[in-house]
């Protein structure tokens, strides 16, 4: 690297953090002019790597983000237990059981309903979408686990197989 090459890279921070604080300045709320989120996040109470997704969220939401900040926490982790019950389908699927479509059904048919009743308010939505999706996935971990158990007994091979040959995928 020659010296020139050196010398030019510290100076493209600071143009991106002068824009950043010419933004802060001239649009205070877009950047987060005293909101809780991002005040928890600097006074250390909450993650400072939320930060940016915080200012990507304002940049593209608007307005809109500040009524709908307090119930991002819980409908991040409903999300996340939607994805495990997603990752339990994919498994029992994968070895070929479908009892699990039971337990989806049951919360396809149980959800809307909880939805419905829930009280007026996105928290409240919120939990109520985060309490069905934990049902959910507690009920599909609940499945997997029997079925990884029930896998694990050794069945009976039949006639003409040793149970090593079966454990082994080999016939005699």
């Amino acid at each position: 690297m020659s010296d020139l090459e050196t010398e030019q890279k510290p100076s493209r921070p600071i143009w991106i953090l002068a824009a950043v604080g010419a933004l802060a300045w001239f649009v205070p709320d877009l950047v987060g002019g005293g909101d809780v989120l991002t005040q928890r996040a600097l006074e250390g109470r909450g993650l400072l790597a939320v930060l940016p997704l915080i200012l990507l969220l304002r940049l593209a939401l608007g307005p809109d983000f500040e009524r709908a900040s307090s119930a991002l926490l819980l409908l991040g982790l409903a999300m996340s237990l939607l994805a495990l019950v997603n990752l339990g389908s994919q498994y029992m699927l994968a070895l070929f059981r479908h009892r699990f479509l039971f337990l989806l059904a049951a919360v396809v048919a149980v959800e809307p309903v909880l939805l419905a009743s829930a009280p007026s308010g996105l928290e409240s939505f919120a939990a109520m979408v985060l309490v069905a999706q934990g049902v959910a996935a507690a009920g599909m971990l609940v499945l997997c686990v029997r079925i990884r158990t029930s896998a694990a007994r050794p069945e009976d091979p039949g006639p003409g197989l040793s149970p090593t040959a079966v454990a082994s995928g080999l016939q005699e």
